[in-house]
């Protein structure tokens, strides 16, 4: 037996649709019946539209009894009757075996969505074969009302497919949303095993109500403020270390032997008194006792220097004294930045006086040794070996300078005459030697003469070194009128006077002018 509702098989006997539940029970009472071929519903006779879903009515069966009795057919009604039955429809009271409810019918008739037309003949007929007891025609009712239901306003199957689309697309739009949270807490999870991100309850408890602890570490750094900006924090019994050093270091310098010993207690002291200033802000009481160190410290330089001055000249003598004013004068600025009232006046003007009268004793000491007939080279590079400290090294005329290039000069020449005698050396390696250092010696003359005789000794071309030497001969006879070989011997030729302030000869030298065209001129040639 087929489902008038939903075209399901079922068995012969079945009483309800295994499909939808249709009480099959009723067919035999609904022969002759004519249903929707698309949803099953009872059709009334003579409608074109199927009330429930709106299929045409050609798509129609006919239901058949158990005894497969005849069929009944639903004719097209006449247009004229539609026409004047179009709308809605009232049933008229018929003599059914069963009670049914004015309203109901109406109800019934008005829960289709379709217009349709009903003969008036074929009212009482649509009633009747609709249900055969009030039980049945309720659950006829009941059945029609669901169909129409879910229909309202198009086509059910279009309707369904649609909410089937829908609740599929949300169903992907929440698949993927939970997709996403869970990549994400594997992220946070990841980050979180390596220490990257750090989650709230890992964070170490920091307590924010305020403990007397706090309140009195807080006030004793307020103190301290005030302490330091008053300047009034610093005690006696603090200021007791830094004077004890002072007041050894002024025992100390007294003695020459401890004169080393008492600076180093002195420079404690003011870097005491310093500190205190920086940590409890300056006083009268502390920048007293810092004025009072300093000029202890500076009057211990002064006496330093005049005891290392009384010693043989050197220049490292000079270098030492030079670095101990410099000290000085550095750590008056460092204690002026800090706010104390040092006085460097008289620093400066030892400092000055110091390294102008060391100048002077070491160039007359030179210039008494060339002006000896016979002189020591030795004792000469002695005096000017540690000098080159005491002049720029981009002030190539400093008279200091000259006469160190001279000392060397005459000391590399003695050591090459050493290593020929001895035989360490040969006459081409003394001539790479001085090609070495000519440069070092501001291009000597007598070094580029001996030079020239060592090529020529070793059968070497050394045409182009020559030939600058004579014209450097020339160059002095023509504008000084000297004549080195003549006038004086190459050995006692003075290529460090330069007849300014410490001239030893108004003749035998090279002017400024002529030694800048020396240089340029022996630096233009290959050795």
């Amino acid at each position: 037996m087929k489902c008038p509702r939903c075209q399901t098989e079922n068995n012969t006997q079945a009483r309800f649709c295994v499909q939808c539940g249709y009480d099959l029970s009723t067919t035999g009472q609904m022969k002759g019946a004519v249903h929707c071929a698309c949803c099953g519903a009872i059709l009334p006779a003579g409608v074109r539209f199927c009330t429930s879903c709106g299929t045409p009515i050609g798509n129609t069966f006919t239901q058949q009894n158990d005894d497969s009795e005849g069929t009944m057919i639903l004719e097209e009604s006449n247009p004229e009757q539609e026409d004047s039955f179009e709308g809605t429809m009232v049933l008229e009271e018929t003599s059914m075996p069963f009670t049914v409810d004015q309203s109901d019918k109406t109800q019934m008739l008005n829960d289709s969505s379709m217009p349709f037309t009903v003969d008036q003949s074929d009212r009482t007929q649509m009633l009747n074969d609709s249900v055969g007891n009030e039980v049945n025609y309720a659950k006829y009712y009941e059945n029609n009302t669901y169909n129409n239901s879910m229909n309202q306003g198009g086509n059910n199957t279009v309707q369904t497919n649609t909410i089937q689309s829908n609740s599929g697309n949300k169903m992907k739009l929440v698949i993927g949303l939970l997709c996403i949270m869970i990549v994400a807490a594997a992220v946070v999870l990841v980050l979180v095993w390596k220490g990257i991100v750090k989650l709230p309850f890992d964070l170490p408890f920091i307590p924010t109500m305020e403990t007397e602890t706090t309140t009195e570490v807080e006030s004793s750094t307020v103190e301290t403020i005030n302490e330091k900006e008053s300047g009034k924090g610093v005690s006696e019994e603090q200021l007791s270390n830094a004077d004890r050093d002072l007041s050894e270091g002024k025992e100390k310098i007294e003695n020459i032997e401890e004169l080393i010993d008492g600076m180093e207690n002195i420079e404690s002291a003011m870097e005491q008194y310093k500190t205190l200033a920086d940590e409890f802000g300056m006083s009268e009481s502390v920048s007293e006792h810092m004025a009072d160190a300093y000029d202890v410290y500076v009057s211990a330089i002064i006496k330093h220097k005049d005891m290392m001055a009384e010693q043989e000249l050197s220049g490292g003598i000079h270098t030492q004294i030079m670095n101990e004013f410099g000290q000085a004068i550095a750590y008056a600025e460092e204690f002026i930045a800090a706010g104390f009232d040092v006085d460097t006046s008289l620093l400066i003007s030892e400092r000055d006086g110091f390294d102008t009268s060391y100048r002077n004793r070491v160039i007359k000491a030179f210039n008494e040794f060339a002006s000896r007939d016979s002189w020591s080279r030795t004792e000469a590079w002695n005096l000017m070996d540690d000098t080159d400290n005491m002049f720029a090294s981009d002030d190539l005329d400093d008279p200091i300078r000259l006469r160190y290039c001279y000392a060397l000069a005459w000391w590399t020449q003695k050591q090459i005459e050493s290593e020929l005698g001895s035989g360490t050396i040969t006459q081409k390696g003394a001539a790479l030697k001085i090609a070495g250092i000519l440069e070092a010696t501001d291009y000597n003359l007598m070094l580029v003469d001996y030079y020239i005789q060592y090529m020529h000794a070793e059968g070497q071309d050394c045409s182009m070194v020559e030939t600058a030497y004579l014209e450097i001969l020339d160059k002095l006879a023509d504008t000084q009128g000297l004549h080195i070989g003549e006038d004086v011997d190459m050995a006692h030729f003075w290529y460090f006077n330069d007849f300014g302030q410490y001239s030893v000869d108004d003749k035998n030298g090279v002017t400024t002018e002529n030694r800048q065209w020396i240089r340029q001129r022996l630096g233009s040639v290959t050795f």
